[in-house]
């Protein structure tokens, strides 16, 4: 179940405790303040599975999470920026821009979409999102749809 997304495993955590006990019960999501929510449910010695993002799963339950595009772009995220192993030139882009799939994984991009260095000529990249503070430059790398 810790797989899931928070919706499927909602929906399932409700069919478990369908039959439970009354000890056990089934609570809706709130919206609010953690730290203010978490003391509030020690006080009153409350147990539970708390997800703080709607989207994400547990990240305790999986080593990387892979992210796809659609899920990221959930959380404002528009782009992404490429940098260069080799040289570490590097250039931020759109999702748009480069017209990726909702459905890819981010940390496929440079699979699904092929980069060469403008500078150096390299072929192996990593990306990241843009949500990371990473000076990002654009002085080189570009996207090629195709070489051999």
């Amino acid at each position: 179940m810790r797989l899931a997304e928070s919706g499927i495993r909602k929906i399932e955590l409700q069919a478990v405790l369908a039959d439970a006990p009354a000890s056990l019960q089934f609570s809706e999501h709130v919206i609010g303040n953690g730290g203010q929510f978490h003391r509030h449910a020690c006080k009153m010695a409350l147990e539970g599975i708390v997800s703080k993002r709607v989207i994400l799963r547990h990240a305790h339950s999986i080593r990387r999470p892979l992210r796809e595009i659609a899920d990221i772009r959930l959380l404002g995220i528009a782009g992404f920026g490429v940098r260069c192993s080799h040289c570490f030139h590097d250039h931020k882009f759109g999702f748009d821009e480069l017209r990726l799939e909702a459905r890819v994984v981010f940390s496929h991009i440079p699979h699904v979409r092929r980069f060469v260095c403008a500078g150096c000529g390299w072929r192996k990249v990593s990306v990241m999102a843009d949500w990371m503070q990473v000076s990002l430059r654009g002085n080189g790398t570009r996207p090629v749809s195709d070489f051999n």
